[in-house]
């Protein structure tokens, strides 16, 4: 069998030849040496440049791949964070479209076939991530919205079936839906929340029981739905507990209905034209109480059989309460009338005595008084004054300074409530027993502050007392009134406080005869000075404080007594007395280039006129 002859790495061949051996000749490696080692360098320099190729070829490739890699790993990641598909279906369809933009960019590189076929290989399992995440997150987007669906929609089930009558037909189409949502859950992986078939049904006889407990306006209604609940097996112990005190509370609140409508009779708006005396209001409660109303109403009776007990009870607390409360509602408005009608009198007596003191032309004559219109019998009695003043004014009987002792009468009557209008008559204890004035023999009223102005009353007393009167008996319903009222209050206390420091020793004052003259003049001077301050928007405080600077009471005022002036005076009682230098007294010089009105209105001469001093100048100047 013939060999085939095999080579031994260009040694020639390994089996002899059949032949026998040539003649000798020459190598003929000798004459090929050169040309195959020429042929051998070229080989070798083609590979290395063929894989200098290659590497560079490579390198390209994985640049690209680097590049696009991050780009793609970028503007998938954006992608998928702004998508909102909520099905993978949709989600596909976007990501298709996303990558073929991705695919077709890579394939415009001026790069091999090869080379953009391994890039997109080596970019595929990205590709196959982001892909699968984003519709993970469409699905999961699916589920939450299909999730959210059917909790609202088990919610308006549980209402809708709690509003149906019993074995409605739409009840069945309702448990229904109901059992579908509850069996694709598990296939949908739907989160229904705290939802179970169980607590759903169990919301739905709690709904049931509040909507029957809402509508029952008897006490045999909230019985029925007593019954109902306790027959109910959907609902827990606990809730059965719970609605136990519903019931109850259910009850007071018809108890509290039924005793409002039964006692409507008695509304207070209808104080002032339903009913307008206090005995049609107690007419109105009688009738209530005795049943009598209930006669030509039978559905008011049905609502009383209805009550029990406590009801009742409180059905006649109720009757009463509003009977007294329609009876202070009528108080009230007949004194508000009063008030209007007070204020009216008040501001028409006001204008024309203003103008019957100040006199002329246009002060009112007495038939022009008489045609005032005054209301009532308050303003007939302000009628009355008015002409007395008028009367007074034509006789010249006005006089300009008060009594001291009838001025500080009338001012402690004011602040202590004893005196409440000008019209008022009464009697001060250094009044009793004259002539027009009361006593225990006689039987007479006294006088009011109007009688005694012009008399024992200056006009501006008068007026002072009448503007502090309607101030306190307005401080209820005023705030300005009531800030009035309460600084007066403190200026009083301020007289007081500085009574001893003007009249002296209290054991010797009722024999200085100066004593009650100095404390009324104190007493207007200083009023003067804190009405004054008050109208400037200085605090009460700051007036009556001797720490303050605004201080109403001066360092150089000449008020204060000494014990030995408070001597003096007594004894002077008895003999001449010596005046105060002209000096001492005189007002104070008009600066130059002062305008008289400006003087007169300058803080120097303010302070002059109620300083004291002015009096005693006029006393000696006249």
């Amino acid at each position: 069998m013939p060999k085939i002859p095999l080579y031994n790495q260009g040694l020639g061949s390994t089996q002899q030849l059949a032949t026998g051996q040539l003649s000798p000749r020459a190598s003929a490696q000798a004459f090929t040496a050169p040309g195959r080692a020429r042929a051998a360098f070229f080989e070798d320099a083609g590979k290395v440049a063929f894989e200098f190729g290659m590497r560079e070829k490579q390198r390209q490739t994985d640049s690209i791949f680097s590049e696009e890699f991050v780009k793609i790993s970028e503007e998938a990641t954006k992608f998928n964070l702004e998508n909102r598909d909520t099905t993978t279906t949709e989600y596909k369809a976007n990501w298709d479209r996303f990558q073929k933009q991705a695919e077709n960019r890579i394939s415009n590189y001026n790069i091999t076939r090869s080379q953009k076929t391994e890039i997109l290989k080596k970019l595929a399992p990205t590709f196959a991530s982001q892909n699968i995440q984003g519709q993970q997150l469409a699905y999961a987007r699916g589920t939450a919205i299909t999730s959210a669906n059917d909790r609202n929609r088990l919610g308006t089930i549980i209402e809708q079936k709690s509003t149906l009558p019993e074995l409605h037909p739409d009840q069945i189409a309702l448990d229904k839906e109901i059992l579908d949502i509850f069996q694709r859950q598990p296939r949908d992986g739907t989160d229904l929340g705290s939802y179970t078939p169980q607590s759903v049904e169990n919301e739905i006889a709690k709904r049931i029981v509040t909507n029957k407990l809402d509508d029952a306006n008897t006490f045999a209604q909230i019985k029925s739905v007593e019954e109902y609940t306790a027959g109910q097996d959907d609902l827990t112990p606990e809730n059965k507990k719970t609605f136990k005190s519903d019931f109850d509370v259910r009850r007071t609140k018809v108890r509290q209905q039924n005793v409002a409508t039964l006692t409507n009779s008695l509304d207070i708006s209808d104080v002032g034209t339903g009913v307008r005396t206090p005995e049609e209001i107690d007419k109105r409660y009688k009738d209530l109480v005795s049943g009598k109303v209930f006669k030509d109403n039978p559905s008011l009776k049905a609502i009383y059989d209805d009550l029990d007990a406590q009801g009742k009870r409180d059905f006649l607390a109720k009757a009463e309460r509003d009977r007294n409360a329609m009876q202070s509602e009528l108080t009230f408005q007949q004194s508000q009338s009063k008030r209007i009608i007070d204020e009216a009198n008040d501001e028409l007596f006001t204008d024309n005595k203003a103008a019957i003191i100040k006199g002329g032309p246009n002060a009112p004559s007495i038939a022009a008084i008489n045609q005032l219109p005054f209301e009532g019998e308050d303003g007939e009695k302000l009628r009355e004054q008015l002409i007395g003043l008028a009367t007074k004014r034509a006789r010249g009987e006005i006089i300009s300074d008060s009594s001291p002792i009838i001025y500080r009468g009338i001012s402690q009557g004011i602040m202590n409530g004893s005196i409440t209008s000008v019209t008022q008559k009464f009697t001060l204890p250094s009044e009793a027993g004259l002539e027009g004035f009361a006593n225990r023999a006689s039987n007479s009223e006294g006088k009011s502050i109007l009688d005694r102005q012009g008399i024992t009353i200056s006009d501006q007393n008068a007026e002072d007392f009448e503007q502090d009167l309607s101030a306190k008996n307005r401080s209820s319903v005023s705030s300005e009134d009531k800030a009035r009222t309460e600084a007066l209050r403190r200026f009083d206390e301020f007289l007081k406080g500085n009574k001893e420091l003007v009249q002296g020793n209290p054991a010797f004052q009722k024999f200085d005869p100066t004593g009650e003259t100095r404390f009324y003049d104190f007493s207007q001077q200083m009023r003067r000075r804190f009405i004054k301050g008050l109208e400037e928007g200085i605090s009460v405080d700051d007036l009556l404080d001797p720490r303050e600077k605004e201080y109403i009471l001066k360092d150089d005022d000449f008020y204060a007594i000494t014990p030995q002036q408070q001597l003096d005076n007594i004894k002077n009682a008895f003999q001449k007395k010596e005046e105060p230098t002209l000096a001492e007294v005189s007002p104070p010089p008009r600066p130059q280039g002062m305008s008289p009105s400006d003087y007169l209105n300058s803080e120097e001469y303010q302070l002059w006129v109620t300083s004291g001093k002015k009096a005693i100048f006029d006393e000696m100047t006249q």
